[in-house]
């Protein structure tokens, strides 16, 4: 007898009472063929989510990149952007994940593994039903602390 095993498509999709008793598994990237920026993180039903909606991967993309900006300048534009990438991520659709984005910007720097852990504890809390305002400012907080020269 054999046992047949599903795997959702994303956390997300998961009932939150459920979402709550899985550990996520990230599985190695696949090396795409592409120019474009969620191509190094290797996942294909990403990419093709943000290949699908070009507009609204646009506008996501100038505000990670504009909060990855502010991360070096003054705290208070820290904050400004961490409050529009939290309104973009409380309206997001199916189309575009902001902690995506947020990874792949962030790739390629020697603190990548710290801020990855960043990312990943302000999802969790978040799936945790914790107020999205602190979540991203606790983020904001620990982001720069960690790019600090």
């Amino acid at each position: 007898m054999s046992k047949s095993c599903s795997l959702p498509p994303s956390l997300e999709s998961l009932l939150p009472t459920i979402a709550s008793r899985v550990t996520p598994l990230r599985f190695g990237a696949l090396e795409l063929k592409s120019d474009h920026p969620l191509a190094p993180l290797g996942r294909l039903g990403v990419l093709k989510k943000a290949e699908a909606n070009p507009e609204a991967f646009s506008e996501v993309i100038e505000l990670v990149n504009s909060y990855k900006d502010s991360l070096k300048s003054h705290l208070e534009a820290s904050f400004e952007q961490a409050d529009a990438l939290e309104k973009r991520w409380s309206n997001e659709g199916e189309d575009v994940n902001v902690f995506e984005l947020l990874r792949a910007s962030f790739r390629g720097l020697n603190s990548y593994p710290q801020i990855l852990d960043a990312i990943e504890r302000c999802e969790k809390v978040l799936s945790h039903y914790a107020t999205p305002h602190i979540a991203f400012g606790v983020l904001t907080l620990e982001l720069r602390q960690i790019l600090r020269p």
